[in-house]
């Protein structure tokens, strides 16, 4: 089995590990790909035999499907977790929470990345730099996924957003791969997702999710309104 979870860029890699790639795949029997557009540009360098590619998801088991156990009253609260940059959780959801006059709450669960040293300070202090507050919870990174999916069942809403251009591949291509936007609706929450064409396809036409524009304060307010 050949499974590719992330893809280099085209013509990125060092030339010995293309060639160990191109023949890993080649010599694969079953060829797995979370998405479909990351596969069709590794059979374009790879040359693989299409029968051999499968696109799998990356999904949650049934048995780690939670109960859900959020209460239905006020405030509303907003979840993410996953490794944390402005990209995967921008500054402008901390705003829009603010801006709801305590009926929403954001709860971050995870990690900062190397990029990211000192961000989560800044998401939970006020938007002056000010002392914290109670509408930003961290609460830092979980020890088991099982205890990560129930801290998400506690929530109503998850934050599954991508940025609107991105020259990374796997960014752009990241439904099916990404396990965030299915861990939340494991755990029963509904779903904010950038306003791409795939994640509009594959989460908000069948009523999954919203779409929003990440980077601004007044589209993430109106859905959360």
């Amino acid at each position: 089995v050949y499974h590719e979870h992330d893809s280099p860029q085209p013509g990125m890699l060092h030339p010995g590990l293309a060639r160990l790639r191109a023949v890993a795949a080649r010599s694969a029997r079953l060829i797995v790909f979370p998405n479909e557009e990351r596969a069709h540009v590794a059979q374009g360098e790879l040359r693989f035999a299409q029968e051999r590619l499968h696109i799998v998801w990356n999904v949650p088991r049934r048995a780690e499907v939670v109960s859900a156990t959020a209460t239905t009253e006020t405030p509303l609260i907003v979840y993410y977790h996953g490794s944390i940059t402005p990209d995967r959780l921008p500054e402008t959801v901390a705003c829009a929470v603010r801006r709801m006059a305590g009926r929403v709450r954001l709860r971050i669960a995870g990690y900062e990345a190397p990029s990211a040293r000192g961000y989560v300070k800044h998401l939970v202090g006020s938007d002056g730099g000010a002392a914290a507050d109670t509408l930003v919870e961290y609460i830092g990174t979980v020890p088991s996924r099982a205890d990560l999916l129930m801290e998400a069942a506690r929530a109503h809403v998850g934050l599954a957003l991508m940025p609107l251009n991105s020259s990374d591949l796997n960014m752009r291509h990241m439904t099916g791969a990404s396990n965030k936007a299915f861990d939340y609706m494991a755990a029963g929450l509904a779903l904010l997702v950038s306003d791409l064409p795939d994640w509009t396809r594959m989460f908000v036409e069948p009523g999954f999710a919203r779409a929003v524009d990440p980077t601004s304060t007044a589209s993430l307010t109106a859905a959360l309104e």
